[in-house]
C-alpha cells in the first residue's frame, strides 16, 4: 500500500491496527464492552478511498455496526457516504456479502447524487458497474468472497 493511503488509513481509525496480509486488510485492535462484546474495525484502501466497516462480536453473534466510506483529495480524508445499524431492533447480522452490497449500494446513491448535482444524467446501472470497479481498487478480497 501507498505511503498516502497508509496516511488517510491512520485518518479514519484512532485505534492502533495490523495489517492481515491474508485478507489484504487492516484490523483495528478494537475493545471489550461491559456486556463483553468486541468491537472492532476492518480497513480496505485505496489510493482514492478507505473503506471502514464497524464491527461487533458478542456471545452468539458477529454484527455489521457500520460502513463508512471515505475520499481523499490532497491526501486528506473526508465521509462520503456512512451508514450504521445497531441498537435495539436496529442490529444486522455481519456477512462479507452484506458488506459488499452495502458498499455497492452506498457508492451508487453517491454517484447518483453527484451526477444529478452537476446536471449530468447516468444509468443506476452506470452507477453500479463505476461503484464496482471503485469497489475493486480496494482491493478487498470480499468482492470474491461473497
Amino acid at each position: 500500500m501507498m505511503p498516502m493511503a497508509k496516511q488517510m488509513l491512520m485518518q479514519v481509525c484512532e485505534d492502533k491496527f495490523t495489517y492481515d496480509a491474508a485478507n489484504n486488510m487492516f484490523v483495528s485492535d478494537g475493545y471489550t464492552s461491559l456486556s463483553q462484546n468486541f468491537y472492532f474495525c476492518t480497513l480496505f484502501g485505496s489510493q482514492r478511498m478507505i473503506i471502514r466497516v464497524d464491527h461487533g462480536r458478542g456471545y452468539s453473534h458477529h454484527f455489521l455496526n457500520g460502513i463508512t466510506i471515505y475520499c481523499t483529495n490532497g491526501g486528506k480524508s473526508a465521509i462520503v457516504a456512512e451508514r450504521h445499524w445497531g441498537g435495539c431492533g436496529n442490529w444486522c447480522d455481519y456477512s462479507n456479502a452484506m458488506v459488499v452490497r452495502q458498499s455497492l449500494s452506498m457508492l451508487k446513491d453517491l454517484l447518483l447524487g453527484e451526477a444529478k448535482m452537476q446536471g449530468n444524467s447516468i444509468t443506476e446501472d452506470q452507477a453500479l458497474d463505476l461503484a464496482g470497479q471503485l469497489l475493486s481498487e480496494t482491493r478487498c478480497k470480499l468482492l470474491t468472497q461473497h
